[in-house]
């Protein structure tokens, strides 16, 4: 977490006050998608707020939205565990 942390601390603040709560413009980008995604959101992500994900499993026809309640911007990290095991089980299904 302390990576992560040093990582952040020398990203400008222009840049991260630029990423909280948007979803960006791209969703032509988006709906051109047509393999099976999955899409994982922390509930807590404070960088990329919730509605980020949701928006980005709307625009992906087909896509699976999971949001790990209490976690936050790195679900990855954060329950490695389940997220592995999501990601895992998310392939085997699209095979």
């Amino acid at each position: 977490m302390e990576l992560f942390l040093a990582c952040a601390a020398v990203t400008p603040s222009g840049v991260r006050e630029a990423l909280v709560g948007r979803p960006a413009e791209y969703a032509q980008t988006l709906q051109t998608i047509r393999v099976p995604t999955l899409v994982i959101h922390g509930e807590q992500d404070r960088v990329l707020l919730p509605a980020t994900g949701e928006y980005t499993a709307q625009m992906v026809e087909h896509a699976k939205l999971l949001v790990y309640e209490g976690i936050g911007h790195t679900p990855f990290w954060e329950a490695s565990d389940r997220f592995n095991a999501d990601v895992t089980a998310f392939i085997e299904s699209a095979t």
